[in-house]
């Protein structure tokens, strides 16, 4: 029963220790969403978590997460966001506010949107942390109504189409499959002629161009 697993969560969460237990909590909560038996069952257990407040601190706080305890959760979120019930009209509505409520949990009162927060990893200097916030915004991404959340986000666009930002072969890839997630998404029917363009031209470069910033000088 929902109700149940609902409660063992909750229990759960205020007993906890430790980055280990934390962990394991986390998990749970997507397990709790993800292995409904069917879609309905889904979207009332993603309504659940996002009507407890005590569950969404403990399970999105990423403020006072470790870098590895980072990256669990946002592979949790992505895991929940990829989900079969996403495919309904509801579970993508539901989806937009888990996504949302990240911002909520972290912002403390600074004006922050989720996805200013999670760019904000883009530049750290630890790859799975990286890889972690790419991973999740595919996820995003692969919801219309995300993809569109993020193309309004200042910016984005061109850290799309900047190709020298990142420096790993698995980070180019990841971040390669947002750009596709975006391109194959509806909102590419909503930007400017020109923006489609240079989106066209980076999945027609491939994942591992680097553009040649190289001058040759010249002698008198």
């Amino acid at each position: 029963p929902l109700d149940l697993y609902r409660h063992v969560l909750l229990s759960f969460g205020r007993k906890m220790s430790g980055e280990v237990e934390k962990i394991g909590f986390v998990d749970g909560i997507s397990t709790y969403i993800c292995c409904q038996r069917n879609e309905n069952n889904a979207s009332n257990a993603l309504k659940a978590i996002l009507g407890e407040r005590e569950l969404l601190e403990e399970w999105l706080n990423l403020r006072m997460a470790q870098s590895k305890l980072k990256v669990v959760v946002m592979n949790s979120i992505s895991t929940v966001l990829l989900s079969n019930f996403v495919q309904e009209e509801e579970g993508q509505s539901l989806c937009m506010a888990l996504y949302q409520s990240i911002g909520d949990i972290n912002d403390v009162g600074a004006g922050h949107s989720t996805t200013e927060i999670i760019m904000e990893y883009v530049k750290s200097q630890l790859v799975e942390l990286r890889l972690g916030v790419y991973e999740l915004l595919t996820a995003v991404a692969k919801n219309d109504k995300g993809a569109h959340e993020l193309m309004r986000y200042g910016g984005f666009f061109e850290f799309l189409c900047n190709r020298n930002l990142e420096i790993v072969k698995e980070g180019k890839e990841l971040k390669f499959d947002l750009v596709k997630s975006i391109v194959h998404s509806k909102v590419i029917g909503l930007l400017a002629s020109e923006v489609v363009e240079k989106l066209d031209q980076v999945i027609e470069d491939g994942p591992y161009y680097v553009k040649d910033n190289r001058h040759v000088a010249l002698s008198d």
